[in-house]
């Protein structure tokens, strides 16, 4: 027999979400996509048009990109989790 908190939790894990909500999160995470596309093309273009040294690049690379694609799946995961 499930308790009133297991009773609690299945019905936190079984809500109704509403459309706009959907499309909330929607925007969220592409916004943080985009984010990350940005990011690697200006990389990329850069690195083509050798505008930068390797080392530049390496270091735009470490701090600009590689947060952001890091926390990508924990953003993901956040986003879902509350939903």
């Amino acid at each position: 027999m499930a308790t009133k908190t297991e009773k609690y939790e299945a019905a936190k894990d079984q809500r109704i979400v509403e459309k706009p909500e959907i499309a909330m999160i929607e925007a969220s995470i592409c916004k943080k996509l985009n984010t990350i596309v940005n990011l690697v093309h200006e990389f990329s273009t850069d690195a083509l048009g050798l505008r930068e040294s390797a080392d530049d690049l390496l270091d735009e690379l470490r701090k600009a990109g590689s947060p952001m694609v890091i926390l990508c799946p924990y953003l993901l995961t956040c986003t879902f989790v509350d939903l």
